[in-house]
């Protein structure tokens, strides 16, 4: 996949609804249709299952936990497969 216009193929989103909500529009503009994951607690889920109601193929997987409790913003990168 591409980013849209040449842009940077990764891009921070904020980690909330709308934040999930310009990811999603995003990854659509890219081509994207399968989204592999690592995320943790519920903020993975939430994100998880905004990807999936959104139609993308996702696979997601738990990483380490981390000390921190608030939440960091999303970061997307687009890859050719």
């Amino acid at each position: 996949a591409d980013a849209p216009g040449g842009a940077d193929t990764t891009r921070e989103f904020p980690a909330h609804t709308p934040g999930l909500r310009e990811l999603v529009d995003w990854l659509r503009q890219c081509g994207v249709t399968t989204v592999a994951l690592e995320a943790s607690g519920a903020y993975g889920h939430v994100l998880f299952l905004t990807l999936c109601e959104a139609g993308f193929a996702t696979d997601c997987c738990r990483r380490c936990s981390s000390p921190t409790k608030r939440p960091k913003p999303v970061e997307a990168t687009v890859e050719q497969t």
